[in-house]
């Protein structure tokens, strides 16, 4: 009888831990939700990076990924300017005003940073690129389309038709399951449409997707990049 109390008490226990445990892993961290991605970086370009924020001299410690976006980390609420370094500021050291920097709106709620290749920045050689990534605009089951190029597109995506000018940005909603992707540029001057992408695509309602254009040189001027973004 004792030996059957005693090992009901260590099941107990047993689940009371797990419960505790699982409840400590489920809590949210506070702030904004951030992932990053350091896209066509070049071999010698910084593998991380130290962010600083614009309140209570924040700091924090990421990754730069180069094939896909980082794990989830958090920023404070409000509006707050991000400026990044390769190291630890010394102490009392102020972020130096050259440092590359982004802006990020108070009323953005989740935020993706893209960062690209910059070797005129001699504190650190990038640029950086935020997108809103909030729910009611570029929420789960949408795909993100940065147009990065001279080019203009046109093409349609499902049943979603596509026209985007140089250098603009669009969401597109509404896309689920297995889609075509076909997507076309136009050379500035030239009214004839150049094949890009011919391919078929899926999209879930639980996960956002991204597309980059990018520059690339002639004959094929423009690459992509398209991935999955798990954002919570």
């Amino acid at each position: 009888m004792y030996k059957l109390i005693n090992l009901k008490k260590i099941l107990i226990g047993l689940i009371l831990l797990n419960l505790v445990s699982y409840g400590s892993a489920q809590t949210r961290p506070e702030g904004r939700p951030v992932s990053i991605l350091y896209y066509k970086a070049p071999a010698v370009a910084p593998e991380k990076a130290f962010i600083y924020g614009s309140k209570e001299k924040e700091v924090i410690e990421t990754p730069l990924p180069r094939y896909y976006f980082s794990e989830t980390f958090y920023i404070r609420k409000g509006l707050q300017k991000l400026s990044f370094l390769p190291g630890l500021l010394e102490e009392g050291e102020e972020v130096p005003s050259g440092a590359p920097s982004v802006t990020i709106p108070e009323d953005w709620k989740k935020v993706l940073l893209l960062v690209f290749n910059n070797q005129e920045n001699s504190i650190m050689p990038i640029r950086v690129k935020a997108i809103n990534a909030s729910d009611n605009v570029f929420g789960n089951g949408s795909i993100y389309i940065a147009n990065l190029t001279e080019l203009a597109l046109i093409g349609t995506l499902g049943d979603k038709e596509i026209k985007m000018a140089p250098k603009s940005t669009k969401v597109v909603k509404g896309l689920n399951g297995f889609y075509p992707a076909k997507i076309d540029y136009i050379v500035r001057g030239s009214s004839s449409p150049l094949r890009f992408i011919r391919q078929t695509w899926k999209q879930t309602n639980n996960k956002r997707n991204i597309l980059l254009v990018l520059p690339q040189d002639p004959p094929s001027r423009a690459t992509y990049y398209s991935s999955i973004v798990n954002l919570e």
